[in-house]
């Protein structure tokens, strides 16, 4: 019986401890954290817009019509 209750403040203990380090860790990274969401909302209202028009492609492929030539410089 007293196992059990040692067991289960050492959980609650360690439980605390977990959520004050994520606390600080999340205080620590709160920027790079709320870049990375605003990144994310802006994928989601990308996907969206394109979502909303058939005729919208994000894939665009261009053909090369001229052979890409090599440019040289020479000195006078």
């Amino acid at each position: 019986m007293l196992g059990k209750k040692v067991n289960r403040q050492m959980a609650a203990t360690l439980l605390i401890i977990g959520v004050i380090i994520f606390g600080i860790a999340a205080w620590f990274f709160r920027d790079t954290i709320s870049y990375y969401i605003k990144l994310y909302n802006a994928k989601q209202i990308g996907d969206k817009y394109y979502a909303e028009y058939k005729f919208i492609n994000k894939n665009i492929k261009y053909a090369m019509c001229i052979a890409p030539k090599t440019v040289t410089v020479t000195p006078c």
